[in-house]
């Protein structure tokens, strides 16, 4: 649909209201027919004359304002360009003037090809009586109020539904941003601003999508290596006894302390990764694109960064805080990618986390799987959190400190 035109709705309610004579050009080239055609109408209208076609559109075209002419009147028979041949092309120019043909001749074939051709509203013939030519005139005029009406009318409407449409657009806007606004804060931790449970459920499937693609892809073509870059990792992050900070400082430090956690975290990784708190002092970190080297030395990293801050209470008091990291690789089994959901590797990572923290805390453990198959009941029993993770010939566990079972 075409943008509406205030100014041109505007322009034509001005002419509808403005009181004044119509404008009608007489076409021809015979001075005495023009005479007689202008005193007839000079009284009611503002009258133009041209002598020929040429003259009668430099006229129009010269016009300040060609659509103020709301008739033309024109001789048939002129040399070089007739009456039909000069509306034809007036009707391009000025399209909404009332066009008429005067003429001496009553030939059909010029009646016709006046009525098709110029679209002529009325063909006269001369000679004509007076009273019945200005009758004609204004029975047209009538007809082209009426038709300006219309088309103020149908403006009008169309500056109605623009404006509606327009509307109900700003409307769907506000609701759109309003709906984003709720649905960011449903996916989004209060406190720590972190995302949550919720948003991971929501977002984590299109990140498990592509990892799992490029291993069916290459299950397709073994002779390609691995692609190892294209697994995700879960960092399942604990503040270490945090209770005591909420003993000793009060609730309101210890939410300090999980505030500053998100500003640590995007220091350490991708602004593409995401972050999520589970709840409590407990948080999972997914990163895409790291090998299990990567993987060792970013759970480093990030063991050191939280250990090393300072976290102030007041001027006098501070203290810091150390961390519990596991964490596991999705397809956990890369030779079966589709033998654990992200779910279970979720759990494993879990458990991994568990066995850092049985183990005298301030550390990580990352768990992976040393052979190229596994079955169901192998998952099951890996699975199982009464079952305690120990090194064997297939569970293969990394960490920065010495494990022992506890």
């Amino acid at each position: 649909m075409q943008l509406f035109s205030t100014h041109k709705l505007r322009n034509i309610q001005a002419q509808e209201q403005a009181i004044k004579k119509h404008a009608i050009l007489v076409v021809d080239d015979e001075v005495a027919n023009r005479k007689v055609i202008t005193s007839i109408l000079q009284y009611e209208f503002i009258v133009l004359e041209a002598s020929n076609g040429v003259e009668a559109i430099e006229l129009v075209q010269k016009h300040p304002n060609p659509e103020s002419i709301s008739m033309v009147i024109s001789d048939q028979r002129m040399p070089h360009m007739s009456g039909v041949e000069l509306l034809s092309q007036l009707a391009k120019i000025i399209p909404k003037s009332v066009r008429i043909i005067v003429s001496g001749y009553t030939d059909v074939e010029s009646f016709i090809g006046s009525i098709n051709k110029a679209n002529i509203y009325k063909f006269i013939i001369k000679p004509f009586e007076r009273a019945d030519f200005l009758w004609t005139i204004e029975r047209a005029l009538e007809n082209f109020e009426l038709q300006q009406k219309h088309d103020t009318h149908l403006l009008s409407l169309e500056y109605i539904v623009a404006e509606r449409t327009k509307e109900l657009a700003d409307k769907n806007i506000e609701l759109e941003q309003a709906y984003k606004k709720l649905e960011d804060i449903s996916l989004t931790d209060p406190l720590t601003q972190l995302k949550n449970r919720r948003y991971l459920d929501k977002h984590i499937d299109a990140k498990v999508a592509l990892s799992l693609k490029a291993f069916q892809n290459w299950q397709k073509d073994t002779t390609n290596p691995l692609p190892h870059n294209e697994q995700l990792t879960f960092f399942m992050l604990d503040l270490d006894n945090f209770k005591s900070v909420n003993d000793t400082y009060g609730h309101e430090y210890g939410d300090e302390v999980l505030k500053s956690i998100k500003p640590l975290l995007e220091t350490l990784f991708r602004s593409s990764d995401i972050f999520i708190r589970l709840g409590g002092e407990e948080f999972l970190i997914v990163v895409r694109d790291i090998n299990q080297t990567d993987a060792q030395i970013l759970a480093e990293r990030l063991r050191k960064t939280i250990k090393q801050y300072v976290f102030v209470v007041n001027s006098y008091t501070n203290f810091s805080i150390t961390c519990s990291i596991g964490y596991v690789q999705y397809p956990y089994i890369t030779e079966q990618p589709n033998a654990l959901s992200w779910q279970q590797v979720v759990k494993l990572t879990d458990k991994a986390l568990y066995l850092a923290k049985n183990n005298g805390r301030d550390a990580w453990v990352g768990l992976s799987h040393l052979n190229n198959n596994i079955n169901e009941n192998e998952i099951t029993k890996l699975l199982d959190p009464d079952e305690i993770l120990t090194q064997n010939n297939t569970i293969n566990l990394v960490s920065n400190i010495t494990l022992t079972i506890k």
